[in-house]
């Protein structure tokens, strides 16, 4: 493991740990998803993000500065932490091996308690400062509700939340207290390269008793219309499900966006597909998104 890091000189920022999760393939929308992060942080909030993204063994170097860019176009606004993850997970026959690496957040940065987590394929729209204050209660990890049931019904599992892990906040401290490493080991053991949605489903299953929901604004998913939304909300079990008016309001105004379809990368009719690209003719890499865009 190693890091580069390049920490803020303000003492008066308010530092927010963010994770991220990328392989080569996956550089450039991890880039736009950092941009539109950096994008919105409030003028009067004096908001730093100390970002950590994990990387698959064979991430290059050019890779490498093309994500350590935005310390140059936001300066005193981020921090590049890089953590190779070596060969961990490699046992594991399902792929993007990155899908796991999140599972080890809370041994790889021992010194960090709190952490928003976001998949690459996210884009950003407020700054995060309400959501890394929010009281996690006793609970360790919580998501954006996921509709896969079955998933956990698989495991004997039935009437339980479902969360899925493409933006998580995390309680890392909790997580270390709970030996949850030995936990998550145990049960792809058992189950290898046998589970459904691979670190998702290890997530919630082995914390079910400590996994709960965040406001949907937080991670709701590229929905192509408000209707298909609400579908999403009608399924979920009736304990669980948002209050339809503030999902409304998190649909017409969502915090963070994460596309688990059409992604705006390589798709013109996906959802917020304008907005995607705004984001990347921000970085200094458009020509070279769009070159990847055609792939």
């Amino acid at each position: 493991m190693f890091f580069i890091s390049f920490k803020s000189k303000d003492k008066d920022n308010h530092i927010i740990p963010i994770a991220y999760a990328t392989d080569n393939n996956y550089t450039y929308p991890t880039l736009v998803s950092i941009t539109s992060l950096l994008e919105n942080i409030k003028h009067h909030h004096k908001t730093f993000y100390d970002i950590y993204i994990m990387l698959s063994n064979d991430f290059t170097e050019k890779n490498k500065e093309i994500l350590k860019s935005v310390q140059n176009l936001y300066p005193n606004k981020c921090s590049i932490n890089f953590i190779n993850m070596g060969n961990l997970f490699s046992e594991q026959k399902t792929f993007p091996i990155t899908k796991y690496y999140r599972l080890a957040l809370h041994e790889k940065i021992p010194h960090i308690d709190k952490i928003i987590y976001l998949d690459g394929d996210t884009i950003i729209f407020e700054d995060l400062t309400d959501l890394i204050n929010l009281d996690m209660k006793e609970y360790y990890i919580l998501g954006f509700l996921d509709n896969l049931f079955w998933a956990l019904e698989m495991y004997k599992i039935r009437d339980a939340i479902v969360l899925n892990t493409g933006v998580l906040l995390m309680d890392l401290k909790a997580l270390r207290d709970f030996n949850a490493t030995e936990k998550f080991r145990e049960f792809m053991n058992k189950y290898n390269n046998s589970v459904v949605q691979e670190d998702q489903t290890i997530i919630n299953v082995v914390l079910q008793k400590y996994i709960n929901k965040l406001p949907p604004k937080y991670g709701i998913w590229g929905f192509d219309n408000k209707q298909l939304a609400l579908e999403h909300n009608k399924i979920q079990r009736p304990k669980f499900k948002y209050n339809n008016e503030i999902y409304k309001k998190a649909f017409d105004h969502p915090a963070i966006v994460h596309f688990t379809g059409s992604k705006p990368f390589n798709n013109k009719n996906a959802p917020y597909y304008l907005d995607w690209w705004n984001y990347a003719k921000k970085t200094k890499f458009y020509d070279k998104i769009y070159e990847y865009s055609l792939n």
